[in-house]
């Protein structure tokens, strides 16, 4: 089987406005101005890449996915939503403690939250989720354009050290025995991404 490029933007909580104003931790949090700006930085990579529009478009299931999708791709297209990619509850460090903020905002200790995504290489959930990832990637029609969580891909093939928050990466997908290649597209110029 002939690889087929897929590509996929990283929009990860890095991007996204956790607090407000006064500090509070937001549910479900808003894209930053900050985020918006290194998005709208790749945007012209990816239509390049792909002068038709892409076959398809997929993306998490949190607002700033959804904020993130006219920046990256300002066409209008239909989109398929799952949380594969992405959710609207994330992790955060609170007082030295690992936390999941859920949407409405209610912060749980992290070992509390028992969600469908692995924490480690060793969590025995990973070989579920890896095989829900990997059948949905290589079902993907080519030129098709995936807005998801760094962590996706971890899950993927990708080391934990090779993905940044903000980036446009180019993957080649083979058939289900081949590995997944990466290649980084474009991405902030500083590797940082922080919420403004």
């Amino acid at each position: 089987m002939a690889a087929r490029t897929l590509y996929y933007v990283t929009v990860g909580t890095g991007l996204a406005q956790t607090v407000d104003a006064k500090g509070a931790i937001l549910g479900d949090p808003k894209l930053s101005p900050h985020g918006s700006r290194l998005l709208a930085g790749i945007a012209p990579r990816l239509a390049d890449a792909l002068p038709n529009g892409p076959a398809q478009v997929h993306c998490g299931s949190a607002r700033r996915f959804f904020q993130a999708l006219p920046i990256v791709l300002p066409h209008p297209t239909e989109t398929f939503i799952s949380p594969l990619w992405g959710e609207s509850a994330y992790e955060k460090r609170i007082n030295g403690r690992e936390c999941v903020v859920l949407d409405d905002g209610t912060v749980i200790a992290r070992d509390h939250y028992y969600d469908h995504l692995p924490k480690t290489e060793r969590d025995p959930k990973m070989e579920l989720w890896h095989t829900s990832t990997f059948d949905s990637v290589f079902n993907l029609p080519a030129d098709s354009v995936i807005l998801g969580e760094k962590r996706t891909l971890f899950i993927l093939g990708l080391s934990f050290l090779g993905y940044r928050s903000g980036a446009l990466y180019h993957l080649s997908v083979g058939s289900v025995v081949d590995p997944i290649r990466f290649r980084l597209m474009a991405a902030p110029p500083s590797g940082k991404c922080q919420a403004a």
